[in-house]
């Protein structure tokens, strides 16, 4: 997926946040890779960037449970976050 972003002149993550989704999912010609999913790479490349030694998995895990920024992690309990993210992982789609 990298070389086919890299076709269409996406090469840095800055370039990831400034480009529309939509239209990225357009120019990609790839059936799987709707703007939805742009737009989950998206919300995924920010925490990466904004938290320290998280790692993508984890980033596409959060992002999944519609946890989208550092500050809704800092607002969560530790238990109050497992609940979140436990379902989601024991389920089907986690695995």
């Amino acid at each position: 997926m990298a070389e086919r972003l890299e076709a269409i002149g996406i090469v840095t993550v800055s370039d990831l946040f400034a480009s529309d989704a939509e239209d990225v999912a357009t120019r990609l010609k790839h059936r799987r890779t709707t703007s939805d999913v742009v737009r989950q790479w998206q919300r995924q490349a920010e925490l990466v960037c904004r938290i320290p030694q998280i790692r993508g998995h984890d980033a596409q895990i959060l992002v999944a449970c519609e946890i989208t920024s550092p500050e809704q992690i800092a607002a969560l309990e530790p238990d109050d976050l497992l609940a979140i993210v436990e379902p989601l992982c024991s389920g089907p789609e986690g695995k």
